[in-house]
């Protein structure tokens, strides 16, 4: 999963109620105003996306409408495609107000959430903090309070402590491969000592082969369709 993300870049979706600074805080990881920032609610009816690198790695951000209920029928489709930014993320940036004590709509972004890998983020720290939410960490869009820290827990939250300068695998072909060559293996060490030894060759071969599906010394005409599969091939 890591070795996807470094790969095609980290999906966040940044989410909260309305009027927390969400669009405040794209703008400040992003490092230039992409998103409008109003003190009226519900500004963000639709995805404002953008992109940065942290430590060599894509983020791709999603800034999402203010979660609320809502009788206005664009604002609702807004919302529907918040809770759907939730579900595809790999990683949420949930922003609460803290300037303003933990309220219902507050608890039912929680929920919303549930155990979705995310980082809770309690902004306005320019201001007094009485929001008793639990944080991960406290910042201020305003004033550029901890923006940094915040890119670098969520490379820590959603990388790790991969390096980069070694070999990791991105494609999921290639971990099954690996998955396989192991399991055969193992299967031909519980032959060697208890049953000719022809046997545990036949697992050895089976292992060298999906190995060689990696190296393409073994690639089969189904290995050869699916990799051609995801390749747009020109006249």
């Amino acid at each position: 999963k890591t070795g996807r993300k470094i790969k095609n870049g980290v999906n966040v979706g940044i989410v909260g109620k309305p009027n927390t600074g969400k669009s405040s805080l794209l703008n400040r990881l992003l490092n230039y105003d992409k998103a409008i920032v109003s003190s009226v609610a519900g500004t963000t009816r639709d995805i404002v996306e953008g992109t940065i690198d942290i430590n060599g790695v894509r983020f791709n951000f999603k800034d999402t409408a203010g979660i609320r209920e809502s009788d206005n029928e664009i604002e609702d489709i807004g919302i529907s495609l918040s809770k759907r930014v939730i579900k595809e993320s790999d990683l949420i940036v949930a922003v609460f107000d803290g300037a303003e004590s933990m309220t219902e709509e507050d608890k039912a972004l929680l929920e919303e959430i549930g155990d979705t890998l995310h980082i809770t983020v309690v902004n306005k720290s320019d201001k007094e903090i009485i929001n008793k939410v639990e944080s991960d960490i406290t910042v201020s869009a305003l004033n550029n309070e901890n923006i940094d820290k915040l890119k670098e827990l969520m490379y820590s939250k959603a990388v790790g402590s991969v390096d980069l300068g070694k070999d990791f695998l991105t494609e999921e072909r290639h971990y099954d491969a690996l998955k396989r060559a192991s399991s055969q293996l193992a299967q031909a060490l519980g032959v060697v000592g208890n049953m000719p030894l022809d046997l545990a060759s036949v697992d050895v071969r089976l292992a060298w082969s999906s190995l060689g599906e990696i190296s393409g010394k073994t690639a089969t005409e189904t290995i050869i369709d699916e990799i051609f599969a995801k390749f747009c091939v020109g006249k």
